[in-house]
């Protein structure tokens, strides 16, 4: 079972290892709209994207995201 769940459609401009989604359609309709920044590595067949540090609770925390081709 999920208890979280977050999606997210739209465009993307590349510069460097940061990618810009502009979203056009989301799961969180306020983000419908704005940019998301993420940075992003490639190795093989693996895509890595980053966040930018955000505080939750008073923790600085980071999340990341693995697409894996296979």
């Amino acid at each position: 079972m999920l208890s979280t769940f977050n999606a997210y459609a739209g465009t993307y401009t590349l510069s460097g290892n940061t990618v810009t989604h502009q979203i056009e359609i989301a799961s969180i309709p306020n983000r419908v709209g704005t940019k998301l920044v993420r940075t992003f590595t490639l190795s093989e067949n693996r895509v890595t994207l980053l966040t930018p540090p955000v505080f939750s609770d008073g923790v600085e925390q980071v999340f990341e995201l693995v697409w894996e081709r296979i």
